[in-house]
């Protein structure tokens, strides 16, 4: 019994292994308008954000920044993300 479980433990990482993410290394770009694919930024309307595909870490691959420009008020709306 042990055994099985520990095959059945085993089995689980191998499939969880699956990206849930779409585009979670920021590669894809199909429009070309600087924003990673499946990506946007949430927040207050006066929340000036932009959200800008950027070269990733070691200069290999591609990263998302998040460019905040004004923020304030202070409402629980008034915040910059990502999602």
């Amino acid at each position: 019994m042990l055994r099985l479980a520990l095959v059945l433990l085993v089995c689980s990482f191998v499939t969880a292994q699956t990206n849930l993410v779409p585009n979670g290394d920021f590669e894809r770009d199909e429009n070309g308008d600087g924003v990673p694919d499946f990506w946007m930024t949430a927040g207050a309307p006066h929340v000036k954000q932009q959200l800008v595909r950027d070269v990733g870490r070691d200069g290999k691959g591609f990263s998302g920044r998040l460019v905040c420009n004004e923020f304030g008020n202070g409402t629980p709306a008034s915040h910059a993300m990502i999602c």
